[in-house]
């Protein structure tokens, strides 16, 4: 049973960037199983309707007037959408930590998971059930954690 072709798109108004974030996201998603369609859009006029629903990856980084044209496209087509900042090596990593959380490439080699934060919360709450809780609660107060 085949899979539905995707795509996914890298939008924003820098070409140089958009250009380096392809050049290396492609062999790396040539390694999915269907791999993606991988477009790029310098303004969201170039978005084609033929494309089937794609996830776009979208450089945050520019002028707030452009991103939020960009912004207002993307959500008049109810496309999802992630937006990334940074340069150079930067926005490789942010590139990646968000395509390592869509659930067609999760575990492909060449992108990483942003490492799990811990919860902010760390004092005691009144109907809490989980062991892992009760268990740092205690710890903390026998002085042990």
């Amino acid at each position: 049973m085949s899979m539905a072709p995707w795509c996914i798109v890298l939008a924003g108004w820098q070409a140089t960037h958009l250009q380096m974030l392809h050049d290396h996201l492609a062999p790396i998603l040539a390694q999915a199983l269907p791999p993606p369609r991988l477009h790029m859009a310098t303004t969201p006029a170039h978005l084609a309707s033929d494309w089937p629903k794609p996830w776009v990856l979208l450089l945050g980084e520019g002028d707030s007037a452009s991103v939020q044209a960009w912004r207002e496209g993307l959500q008049q087509r109810h496309w999802g959408y992630q937006v990334l900042y940074g340069q150079g090596a930067d926005l490789m990593v942010q590139a990646s930590h968000a395509l390592a959380r869509h659930e067609r490439l999760k575990g492909l080699p060449g992108l990483q998971a942003r490492p799990e934060q811990t919860p902010r919360w760390r004092g005691p709450c009144e109907r809490c059930a989980d062991p892992a809780c009760e268990h740092r609660l205690f710890s903390q107060l026998k002085g042990l954690g």
